[in-house]
């Protein structure tokens, strides 16, 4: 199974090895990585990893008529990786995958909502912890402080299930849907009538 990580990134070359070995862990298979405009050596990264095999780097120099991110995920709509992945992650490097099912990982997921075409990745938002530069220790672990579980929060990413055409809703609308559902989901404000999906087993 192929589940595709896609993200652009500009001067995250402090915080970029973390962030794929954490999701490479959580089962993220490939990552097609979007650069734009950087001056750390981010690029010159992603280029060395991707002569690894880490990940495939695509440069991202504009012009963006409507922003770097954008331009990034239109391209990522015709590109192998998206058109060949059975599930698709568009995600950004602030944000890490936690799962709380199974081995914690996204195929653990997966199995544990075999009828899921999309899944809703909200997010819980963390604050600086007191945090006031940066120091040699993982995100992760520098970033420990907060809001509960039961704050209300938008839906920033989905893990996500496209095939040939519907490929194209993923990067278009807020939520998607795998294209053979025949039912895309579309935008949905309402948060409360989201259905809940997860399995009376699941724990936080």
């Amino acid at each position: 199974m192929k589940i595709t990580a896609v993200l652009t990134v500009k001067n995250e070359g402090a915080f970029l090895l973390e962030w794929l070995a954490h999701h490479r862990a959580c089962g993220v298979t490939d990552f097609l990585v979007f650069s734009n405009d950087c001056s750390d050596g981010t690029d010159a990264m992603l280029d060395r990893l991707q002569a690894m095999g880490w990940l495939t780097h695509v440069p991202n120099p504009g012009p963006y008529p409507q922003g770097p991110q954008w331009a990034a995920l239109k391209q990522a709509d015709a590109h192998p990786l998206v058109r060949g992945a059975d599930w698709l992650l568009p995600i950004d490097v602030d944000e890490f995958v936690n799962v709380h099912v199974g081995d914690r990982t996204i195929p653990a997921l997966l199995a544990a909502l075999p009828e899921a075409t999309a899944i809703p990745l909200t997010w819980r938002l963390f604050g600086n912890a007191g945090v006031r530069g940066i120091e040699d220790r993982r995100v992760t672990e520098s970033f420990t402080r907060a809001s509960r579980m039961t704050e209300y929060t938008p839906v920033p990413a989905m893990v996500a299930g496209p095939v040939a055409e519907g490929a194209r809703d993923c990067f278009t609308v807020p939520w998607w849907s795998r294209a053979n559902s025949g039912q895309p989901l579309r935008s949905n404000q309402d948060y409360s009538t989201v259905p809940n999906l997860l399995p009376a087993s699941y724990a936080r």
